[in-house]
């Protein structure tokens, strides 16, 4: 944070002090009501530049990503591939000049389907099954 010098300080306060005596002399005000109309407007404008600075300019609250792009691939000149999460779901997206196509993916380490009990699982000792 930069700080102001003295000479940029007493000339920002000569210019109020001017600004204060005009005010006065321009209207029926007193000088004691525009000074605290200034002081308000100072105190207010300070207490906004120290919280938002605070925060960073933003605000605190705020929504999870629901698009992320994990990866992308170039396939050619005007067609490419992108692996992307859509609310903590895995798609690949295909596209190019005048399409998309949109696949679901499965997750690494996710269960293949289980097979239905009519198959039979194979015998580790069983003949053409490598052990």
């Amino acid at each position: 944070m930069k700080t102001l010098s003295i000479k940029a300080k007493l000339g920002l306060s000569l210019a109020l002090l001017v600004v204060l005596a005009m005010g006065s002399s321009l209207s029926n005000t007193s000088s004691t009501t525009i000074a605290r109309v200034l002081l308000g407007v100072a105190i207010s404008g300070g207490a906004w530049w120290v919280f938002s600075a605070r925060r960073g300019g933003r605000s605190r609250f705020s929504l999870p990503k629901r698009v992320n792009v994990i990866q992308r691939i170039g396939l050619s000149q005007r067609s490419g591939l992108l692996l992307v999460e859509i609310d903590s779901q895995p798609f690949v997206i295909l596209h190019g000049d005048g399409f998309a196509t949109l696949k679901r993916t499965r997750r690494q380490g996710t269960p293949r389907a289980i097979a239905s009990p009519h198959e039979a699982a194979p015998q580790p000792n069983a003949p053409g099954v490598p052990s």
